[in-house]
């Protein structure tokens, strides 16, 4: 089939967002041809509604004034929101695809990347999508959910196969679920041909919420990789070579910290929202995992953990930038000795050789479904901003994940490889 590619994520920093869209799109070309692809920038536009001045000249004026910056100005911020009111709507994605659909056509006049993946449509035979993490329904629908659902509209109009993949549902654990953005992706969903899911609670997230969805559950893309980064033996002591080949000429150096057994520390999704709390929780995080005497390297997998980078300078850990190539970003997950994080993607790339984890909470169900289908014995989490008490039982929890060595790497590193087969299945789900 002719495919048209969408939530291609290589230009975003996060690195999850950049290796699932790798590993999907090296899944999908194994028997299918990509006309092209559908990048973040669309996606996570707000599609504003002109109706006084020219679409171009409202868009400056919006992306100048509807930011949280100025809207928090006293005095300025409400008039600035007044001016945009009345010249048009600068956020304008609703739950009315139809509408959706002639925004996204107006905007196509004035962005050549918009007008391509609508010219893209008409000559695919199937959109074949990235969901990822946007299946969550907070109480402010997502607008790249909207985005979204709007190409499956427009596309099923056209009479185009659709299959959405690699996907996660879930409510949003701070506000609940907005039923109207769910009602619509129910209804918008039901006419894909497929909706692979990664993991069994979005499963049973669909069964409960819809029922009339075709869907089956396919491991996350990463899960493919594992074969690229596992080393043979799970009891080999560590090599520091084992990084060379991956961070040479990378732009990033290796620091000192990795040439001996190390710990790696990751952020949260969750983070931003306790960020007060969660820079002085780090701090004493990696106080206490230092006790366990091997090196820590802070890892910044997205934008969203760039308060590591204080922590790093406090505690003189090393840092491993969010702009590191992809593949030296997994290979130092996958050569740690033990990773903490509460993060879906990093804590796939660390499962790859073994690397036995320790987990932080999140902005969905991730953090414990991927304990689940790592097979760990007890899935449970700690707060995303750990507390003194916490720190200590993460550090005794991470001593005896290291006492097991190499059987409980091995154990992880089999379950890996699983799941790289069964990811891997997904080939025989998108056929013509």
């Amino acid at each position: 089939m002719k495919v048209l590619y969408v939530r291609e994520n290589v230009t975003k920093p996060n690195w999850g967002a950049r290796a699932t869209s790798m590993a999907l799109r090296q899944l999908i070309e194994q028997d299918h041809e990509i006309i092209g692809s559908v990048r973040s920038g669309p996606m996570g536009r707000w599609y504003r509604d002109a109706q006084k001045v020219p679409l171009p000249v409202y868009e400056g004026l919006a992306a100048a004034l509807d930011r949280q910056k100025v809207r928090r100005i006293p005095g300025v911020g409400p008039l600035s929101q007044q001016l945009l009111g009345a010249l048009g709507t600068p956020r304008a994605m609703t739950h009315d695809l139809d509408r959706n659909a002639a925004l996204v056509r107006r905007a196509a006049q004035h962005h050549r990347e918009i007008a391509r993946a609508l010219g893209d449509i008409d000559r695919c035979d199937a959109l074949m999508m990235n969901m990822e993490g946007d299946g969550i329904f907070p109480a402010e629908p997502r607008r790249h959910l909207l985005f979204f659902l709007t190409l499956i509209h427009l596309a099923a109009k056209a009479g185009k196969r659709v299959y959405v993949l690699n996907g996660m549902l879930s409510a949003d654990p701070r506000t609940g679920i907005n039923e109207e953005t769910l009602a619509l992706a129910r209804e918008t969903l039901s006419r894909a041909d497929l909706l692979t899911l990664r993991e069994p609670v979005s499963k049973a997230f669909q069964e409960e919420h819809m029922p009339n969805v075709n869907t089956v559950m396919r491991p996350d893309a990463v899960f493919t990789w594992q074969s690229m980064f596992a080393d043979r033996d799970p009891h080999a002591r560590y090599r520091p070579s084992a990084l060379w080949t991956f961070f040479d000429k990378s732009g990033v150096s290796l620091p000192e910290q990795v040439k001996r057994p190390y710990v790696a520390i990751g952020g949260s999704s969750a983070a931003n929202w306790q960020l007060g709390k969660t820079r002085e929780a780090y701090v004493n995080l990696v106080g206490e995992v230092k006790r366990l005497g091997l090196g820590v390297v802070l890892v910044e997998s997205c934008h969203g953990d760039s308060f590591l980078r204080a922590v790093a300078r406090e505690t003189e850990a090393a840092f491993i930038p969010v702009r590191t190539p992809i593949a030296a970003a997994v290979a130092i997950l996958a050569q740690a000795r033990l990773f903490i994080s509460g993060r879906w993607h990093p804590s796939i790339m660390a499962s790859l050789n073994g690397t036995p984890s320790v987990f932080l909470g999140s902005n969905s169900h991730k953090t414990l479904s991927i304990q689940q289908q790592l097979e760990y014995p007890h899935p449970h989490e700690y707060p995303v901003a750990p507390g003194p008490a916490d720190c200590r039982s993460i550090v005794e929890e991470g001593a005896a994940l290291l006492e097991a060595g190499g059987a409980e790497r091995e154990r992880i590193m089999q379950v890996a490889q699983r799941l790289g087969v069964e990811a891997a299945a997904l080939r025989g789900d998108l056929v013509s």
